[in-house]
């Protein structure tokens, strides 16, 4: 897909250099620099930095002794990345720019007076570019708040809000730490650039036309025009006296429409055999069809039983498109012998929901229906009376519930459940004698009703679990 994408760029640019040569005789000769994280000193030996200057160099030789051609100016850029201090990074882009001028003026003293400086601090042209080819979340977002939020936001003469500040603030900080790690890297290593505007004083005819197609670094020759490009798969447009094409798979062809259609049409059908030969990669998006994305939970109490005075705790885990699995558990062993009070009860449940939460909102916010299990025993006295089951309870049933917002990333969820529930439980009386017990009467429960009751605060976890507001 990539080199099918390369091919229809070419196309569209040698049909629109064809046309500028007789509209436009002007084309710069462009060319990035990188620089290390944090320095502003020219490193040859750094990623591309010696190819791309001895590029920029031979070019801007080639033409500077041409007569046909004219150096109008030269402009330096220096830029950083948007994370970090905002005075450090205006001062990083002013030496990276400062750095480029020194070299450009050392190797073209006889341009000085053409060369030109362009600070721009932080490169948010740059990021804007490589937020709309990515697949980072919330991409509209972040592209509406590249291109629409102000730098800096400021009320009485203070900075209140800005560009950086809301990034950070999307999704909790998720999307701005995504940027940090795919995006940012790049920017950092960039940082720099120089563009050289050249004029054709007198455009030649004697040049024969001819289009270059490489894979390794992408070029488009078309007598006259004199584009380049450093970065990889952008295609350039240089002279032909002037080409030094030491590259790769590269393809010439001549000012044949017939034989250029030939090629073009050769290029695109060979694209997915040269792909399956190599390792391709699938990009995938963990999006669930509903909308939410990535791993989903919430840790919940339910708030009956802690005005019960019985600590529990619960988890539900979002399975995707909507389906939950739960569990809650529930323990208290309190006693008061000489008041022979107890208060003894353990067990818990397991639940499946169906949540139908919106698009926007939690996966776990909504109504929902659902199935659960309960085991159970206790031991309860108040006074002389008491009841107990040491034997394990069982229950099951339907249940129906709806939770909602009431903070960012904290759900109140109200549930009642019916079903049935099972299991021999004992009655017993305290004697006169203190810490004696008579059994009473054995039975076994069996009964059909509610058997559950929730109003439990949940706290969401996850990368989208939230309610946007």
């Amino acid at each position: 897909m990539k080199n099918i994408v390369t091919i229809i760029v070419a196309l569209v640019l040698c049909t629109s250099s064809l046309w500028a040569q007789d509209n436009s005789s002007v084309d710069p000769i462009e060319t990035k620099i990188y620089f290390r994280l944090g320095e502003s000193d020219i490193d040859l030996s750094y990623k591309e930095n010696k190819d791309a200057l001895e590029f920029f160099v031979s070019e801007l030789n080639s033409l500077g002794s041409n007569q046909d051609y004219v150096i109008r100016s030269i402009t330096v850029t220096g830029s950083a990345s948007p994370e970090g201090n905002s005075v450090f990074n205006e001062q990083l882009s002013n030496k990276r720019t400062e750095s480029l001028y020194r070299w450009v003026v050392g190797m073209f003293p006889q341009y000085k007076h053409l060369v030109k400086k362009n600070s721009i601090g932080v490169d948010w042209e740059q990021l804007i570019t490589i937020v709309e080819n990515s697949y980072v979340p919330y991409k509209s977002d972040v592209l509406d708040i590249l291109k629409n939020t102000p730098i800096w936001i400021r009320r009485g003469g203070k900075i209140v809000d800005g560009r950086v500040k809301q990034l950070k603030d999307l999704d909790d900080g998720h999307v701005w730490r995504y940027m940090y790690r795919n995006f940012f890297a790049e920017m950092r290593m960039a940082g720099g650039g120089i563009v050289c505007e050249v004029e054709c004083k007198k455009p030649s005819k004697s040049y024969q036309e001819q289009i270059v197609i490489s894979s390794k670094r992408s070029l488009v020759v078309v007598n006259g025009d004199t584009t380049s490009y450093s970065n990889n798969d952008v295609f350039s447009v240089v002279p032909k006296d002037t080409i030094h094409l030491n590259y790769k798979d590269t393809i010439r062809i001549t000012n044949d429409s017939e034989k250029f259609q030939q090629v073009i049409e050769e290029a695109i059908e060979e694209t997915p055999r040269k792909v399956k030969k190599g390792k391709t990669k699938t990009v995938k998006t963990n999006v669930a069809k509903n909308g939410h994305k990535g791993f989903s939970m919430g840790i919940k109490t339910n708030t009956l039983y802690d005005l019960a005075l019985i600590p529990n705790i619960g988890a539900d885990f979002h399975l995707g498109k909507g389906w939950t699995i739960g569990f809650n558990w529930m323990y208290a062993w309190w006693n008061i012998e000489d008041y022979r009070l107890y208060h003894r009860i353990y067990g818990g449940d397991i639940n499946v929901r169906k949540y139908f939460s919106s698009r926007h909102d939690s996966p776990l916010s909504g109504h929902h229906v659902g199935l659960y299990s309960e085991i159970l025993t206790y031991d309860i006295a108040y006074g002389g009376k008491g009841q107990k089951a040491d034997r394990w309870s069982y229950g099951a049933g339907v249940e129906y519930g709806y939770s909602f917002p009431i903070a960012r990333r904290l759900n109140l969820d109200l549930t009642i459940g019916a079903g049935y529930l099972t299991g021999k439980y004992e009655n017993y009386s305290a004697t006169e004698e203190a810490n004696h017990y008579v059994w009473e009467s054995s039975y076994m429960r069996r009964w059909f009703g509610p058997t559950k009751a929730e109003v439990s605060l949940v706290w969401l976890i996850g990368r989208n679990n939230y309610t946007q507001k």
